[in-house]
C-alpha cells in the first residue's frame, strides 16, 4: 500500500525526507506540488496520503526569494492550498494533513500520530528534525501584507488549521518577525542605495577625470604637431639652403674647369714660346725671360686657384656630412613621431574603452536603481515603510538609556565642562551625555578635555565604519584593546587591526 506524498508550493518539505526513511516509511514523491492540483487526477480507495505544508508566509517569502513576482506568488499558494483541502476532504480516512513545523518541532510525537492515523509502522521513530531554515524577513513581511489583502485568505487558513493533525503544545500561526531584525534589514537596504549613490558619484567623478586627461593629451597632441610642422619646416629651409649650395657648388666647378682651360691653353703656348726660343733664343732673351716671369705669376696664381679649389671642395664636404646629420635626425623624428601617433592613438582607445565600460557601469547600476523603485517589492514595502518610525522608537529610545548610563558610571564623561564649552546644550536643556550620544559625536564634539573624539574616529577608522559612537567603543572595547584617547595618551599596547602612527 503506497504512501503518496502531497506538499504546497515552496513548503521546504525536503528536510523531512529523512524522517520518514528513519521511520521506514517509503513516499511516493513524484510531483508532490502539482499532481493533485489537476482535475483530472483519479485518488485510488487503496491509497494513502500525506499532505504536508507550511504556513503561507514563509512558502510566499521563499518564492519571492527565488524571483517569483509577489502577487503570482500568492496566487500560486491559494490554488494549490485549495486543491489540497479539496483532496483531504475526498478522501479523508486515507490522508492526514501535517504542518512542517510541528513535524520538526516533535518529530517522534507528530510520527506517531500520523502512523496511529494511516495504520502504518512506529517502530524506531526519530526524536530529533533538522533545524527551520530561516527566512528573509522583509520578503516574510511583504507575504504577510499581501495575505491580508487577499481576500478569502483568512478563511482558508482556517480550513487548514481545522483539517492539519494537531500536535499538543503548538499552535498554528504565522511565524514571529523580530522588529529590530526589520529595521536592521531595512537600514542595510538604505546604506546599500547609498554606496551606490556614492558609487555612481565616484564613477561620475573618474569620467570627468578621463575626460580632462583626454583633453589634456589632446592638447599634448596638438603642441607635439606644431613642434613636428616646425622641425619640418626648418627641414625644408635646410633642404633648400643644400640646394643652393649645390649650385653654388657646380658654378665652382663650371668655373674650374674654364681655368683648367685656360692652363691648358697657357701650356700650349708655353711650348710654342719655347719652340721660338729655341729657333731665335739669342734675339729673344729678353722676352724669354719676360715670358717666364709671366709664367711664374702665372703658376702663383693657378696654386691659388687650386688652393682656393681644394677649400671649396671641403666646405663641400662639411655641408655634405651637415646634410646627411641633417637627415638621420629627420628621420629619426620621423620614426619618433609614428610611434608617438601609435600611442596616442592606443591612449584614445584605451580611453574610449574606459569611457564606454563606466557609462555602461553607470547605466545598469541606474536602469537597477530605476527598476527596484519601480518593481512590486519597493511598492510593497510602503507599509513596511511606514510602520518602521513606530516600531523603532523605544527600542532606540532604551538603547540611548543604556548607553547613558554606561557612559555615566565609566566616570569618562566631564558634564559640567561639556555644558561650560557648549553653551547652546546647556540653553536646550537637554542632558549633556545624550546630547553627546545624538549630535555631538557627529559634530566632533569632546566629552571631556582628555577624550579626542575626532582624533579617535580619524585615528581608528574602524569605529567610523561600524557607526558606533566613539566613547562607547572605547568603553567597552578601545580601553581592553589598548586603543589610545588623544594624541597625547598612547596605548600601552597596539589596538588590534588598526596602523600605529610614525
Amino acid at each position: 500500500m503506497p504512501l503518496i506524498l502531497v506538499t504546497t508550493p515552496q513548503s521546504n518539505w525536503q528536510p523531512t525526507r529523512n524522517l520518514f526513511q528513519q521511520a521506514g516509511w517509503a513516499l511516493l514523491a513524484d510531483r508532490p506540488e502539482t499532481w493533485y492540483q489537476s482535475q483530472e487526477s483519479e485518488m485510488a480507495s487503496d491509497n494513502r496520503y500525506l499532505l504536508l505544508h507550511s504556513h503561507p508566509e514563509e512558502a510566499i517569502a521563499r518564492a519571492i526569494v527565488e524571483g517569483k513576482a509577489p502577487e503570482a506568488a500568492v496566487r500560486e499558494w491559494i490554488a494549490a492550498a485549495q486543491a489540497m483541502v479539496s483532496l483531504y476532504k475526498r478522501c479523508r480516512r486515507q490522508a492526514v494533513m501535517v504542518f512542517i513545523p510541528h513535524l520538526l518541532a516533535n518529530p517522534q510525537k507528530q510520527l506517531e500520530a500520523i502512523a496511529t492515523h494511516l495504520g502504518l509502522p512506529a517502530a524506531q521513530l526519530p526524536e530529533t528534525a533538522p533545524p527551520a531554515q530561516e527566512l528573509p524577513v522583509l520578503e516574510q513581511m511583504m507575504a504577510s501584507q499581501l495575505l491580508r489583502q487577499t481576500a478569502g485568505a483568512k478563511n482558508l487558513l482556517a480550513q487548514i488549521e481545522a483539517c492539519t493533525l494537531p500536535l499538543d503544545g503548538h499552535n498554528y500561526g504565522a511565524p514571529e518577525l523580530d522588529v529590530s531584525i526589520v529595521n536592521q534589514h531595512l537600514i542595510t537596504l538604505r546604506n546599500s542605495l547609498a554606496e551606490r549613490e556614492e558609487h555612481l558619484a565616484r564613477l561620475q567623478k573618474q569620467l570627468a577625470e578621463q575626460a580632462e586627461d583626454k583633453q589634456k593629451a589632446e592638447e599634448e597632441s596638438r603642441l607635439l604637431l606644431e613642434q613636428l610642422h616646425l622641425v619640418q619646416e626648418e627641414l625644408e629651409a635646410k633642404l633648400l639652403e643644400n640646394n643652393q649650395l649645390q649650385k653654388a657648388l657646380s658654378e665652382e666647378q663650371a668655373r674650374l674647369q674654364e681655368q683648367e682651360q685656360a692652363r691648358r691653353v697657357a701650356e700650349q703656348a708655353l711650348k710654342q714660346a719655347k719652340k721660338q726660343a729655341e729657333t731665335a733664343q739669342a734675339s729673344q732673351v729678353e722676352a724669354l725671360n719676360e715670358h717666364k716671369q709671366k709664367e711664374t705669376s702665372f703658376n702663383s696664381q693657378l696654386a691659388e686657384l687650386k688652393g682656393q679649389i681644394q677649400n671649396g671642395q671641403e666646405e663641400n664636404s662639411l655641408l655634405l656630412e651637415q646634410l646627411h646629420l641633417v637627415q638621420e635626425e629627420l628621420e629619426t623624428q620621423f620614426v619618433a613621431r609614428q610611434n608617438l601617433d601609435a600611442e596616442l592613438a592606443e591612449h584614445r582607445e584605451l580611453q574610449d574603452h574606459a569611457l564606454e565600460a563606466a557609462n555602461n557601469q553607470i547605466r545598469r547600476l541606474q536602469s537597477e536603481l530605476n527598476r527596484f523603485k519601480s518593481s512590486a517589492t519597493w511598492k510593497a514595502m510602503a507599509p513596511v515603510r511606514a510602520l518602521k518610525k513606530p516600531f523603532g522608537r523605544n527600542p532606540a529610545k532604551k538603547i540611548i538609556q543604556k548607553q547613558v548610563e554606561l557612559i555615566r558610571q565609566s566616570g569618562l564623561f566631564n558634564e559640567g565642562w561639556y555644558l561650560k564649552n557648549h553653551p547652546d546644550v546647556a540653553e536646550s536643556g537637554i542632558d549633556p551625555i545624550e546630547h553627546y550620544l545624538k549630535f555631538g559625536a557627529e559634530e566632533h564634539r569632546n566629552p571631556s578635555p582628555e577624550f579626542d573624539t575626532h582624533w579617535y574616529l580619524n585615528t581608528y577608522p574602524d569605529v567610523a565604519e561600524q557607526g558606533i559612537n566613539p566613547l562607547v567603543h572605547y568603553i567597552k572595547f578601545g580601553e581592553s584593546e589598548g586603543r589610545a584617547i588623544s594624541a597625547y595618551h598612547r596605548p600601552s599596547l597596539p589596538a588590534p587591526g588598526t596602523v600605529q602612527e610614525k
